[in-house]
């Protein structure tokens, strides 16, 4: 897994919001840098500090109950991602994304995955 490429597909769609972020920051991070990150997303409370380091918002929120304040955020954005999240909370993630009128990355963990896939530079995601 390359975040320069994660990062780089991503982008492509504008403004961004990564969901069940946990603590891999490298594509959010890449994100930033260029201006396109809004904020991220985790059920762990924990995490919070961890981005706050960083300079990067975080909403501690379940993607499968998502918040007010994560879909306000969201309807700002382009495009919501997600990184190798649980494939059993895929369809909640491509809900938030049609509540809020965007577009919907997630780069699962393997190729073994359904949904319309698209490969780039080597790396694999679904796209709604």
């Amino acid at each position: 897994m390359r975040p320069e490429v994660i990062a780089e597909f991503v982008s492509k769609f504008g403004r961004a919001v990564e969901v069940c972020v946990g603590y891999y920051s490298k594509v959010a991070e890449i994100l930033m840098k260029e201006n396109l990150l809004l904020c991220v997303c985790d059920l762990n409370p924990i995490l919070k500090e961890y981005y706050y380091k960083k300079g990067i918002i975080f909403i501690e929120c379940d993607v499968r109950k998502p918040s007010e304040e994560l879909i306000k955020f969201c309807k700002r954005a382009s495009v919501i991602y997600a990184i190798r999240p649980p494939p059993e909370i895929w369809n909640d993630i491509f809900a938030l994304a049609k509540i809020c009128n965007c577009r919907c990355v997630v780069r699962p963990m393997s190729s073994d995955c359904y949904g319309k896939k698209i490969v780039y530079a080597g790396e694999i995601f679904l796209v709604q």
